[in-house]
């Protein structure tokens, strides 16, 4: 059995995860942590938010990370349904692009950048090893944005 949080092997038996504490049955909020390593998921396009509300979601999510120690945040803003990319994940990524230029954030990768091409991608894959079994970090899934808060 794979722990669906932070993607190690568990024993069946098992009714917490021995790598990240999470139960085997783990909420998607719950962090993954490894040590000192954390990985949140964030979904801001569940119940349909505005942009508005979807960023200030964001903002309490980032808030609540740093208090926990988290050091990376798995963005769900989704693409759109125009097919050119939602005006969430536009917002979201004019936002992270400013805070990294501001040292607010170590980086921001975004879904479409496949992992193993992307520097910080491959730095962030071995650091975490969750992330080697997160399906979107070799789908290049443009609905998803990690955000590195410190490594």
């Amino acid at each position: 059995m794979t722990c669906p949080n932070c993607g190690n092997p568990v024993e069946n038996v098992s009714v917490t995860c021995p790598y990240c504490g999470s139960a085997a049955k783990g909420k998607e909020h719950q962090p993954a942590s490894f040590g000192s390593v954390a990985i949140k998921r964030v979904n801001l396009k569940q119940d349909l938010p505005t942009v508005e509300e979807a960023l200030r979601m964001f903002d309490s999510a980032l808030s609540s990370a740093r208090y926990e120690g988290v050091k990376v945040l798995k963005i769900i803003h989704g693409y759109g349904s125009t097919g050119v990319g939602g005006k969430i994940k536009q917002a979201l990524r004019r936002k992270l692009n400013r805070m990294v230029a501001e040292g607010a954030l170590v980086a921001a990768v975004s879904g479409e950048d496949h992992f193993y091409d992307h520097p910080i991608g491959r730095r962030l894959l071995h650091n975490y090893n969750s992330l080697k079994t997160d399906s979107d970090t070799k789908n290049k899934n443009p609905g998803v944005t990690y955000v590195v808060l410190s490594m």
